[in-house]
C-alpha cells in the first residue's frame, strides 16, 4: 500500500544530505564513486523535522530521510513523514515511513535518481530528484 501523502518529495524541496561514506572528489562519473548512506539534514535551509508544504487541508513535515546508493546503480530511500491536520475533526495520523527502491546514474555532474515504480503505481517522472556530489555530501 502507498503511503497516503506524497511518494516523492518535490526536489526542489530538498535540502543537503550529509554523506556517511566517503564520496569521491570532483565529477562523479560511476555509480561506485558516489555509492554511500546520505541522511537529510535540512529542507531550504530548516532543520528536520522541517515543512515539506502546505494544503488547505494538511501541512507535511519530513522527519527524516535517507538515501542508500549503492555501487551498481541502485538504491533505497527510506523517508518518514508526517501530516498534521488543518481542518478541524480531521484525525492526527502517526508518522508513517515509506521505503522507495531505485536507480541513479551520473551525467554531466549531476546525479539523477528515479524511482523503480512497481506495476499500476502512479509514480512521478524520472528523474525525481537531481543532486550534485559535493565536500559535504549531496
Amino acid at each position: 500500500m502507498r503511503h497516503p501523502l506524497p511518494s516523492r518529495v518535490p526536489a526542489s524541496l530538498l535540502g543537503m544530505f550529509s554523506v556517511g561514506l566517503a564520496v569521491a572528489c570532483g565529477d562523479p562519473v560511476a555509480p561506485r564513486d558516489i555509492a554511500g548512506i546520505y541522511t537529510l539534514h535540512r529542507v531550504d535551509g530548516d532543520p528536520l523535522p522541517a515543512v515539506l508544504f502546505t494544503t488547505e487541508y494538511v501541512r507535511v513535515r519530513v522527519l527524516a530521510d535517507t538515501l542508500r546508493l549503492n555501487a551498481n546503480g541502485t538504491g533505497l530511500q527510506i523517508s518518514v513523514w508526517e501530516g498534521e491536520p488543518l481542518v478541524p475533526g480531521l484525525p492526527a495520523e502517526p508518522p508513517s515511513r515509506v521505503a522507495s527502491e531505485l536507480r541513479f546514474e551520473s551525467k554531466g555532474g549531476r546525479i539523477e535518481v528515479s524511482e523503480i515504480c512497481p506495476p499500476n503505481a502512479n509514480c512521478a517522472p524520472p528523474p525525481y530528484l537531481v543532486a550534485r556530489a559535493v565536500a559535504e555530501g549531496l
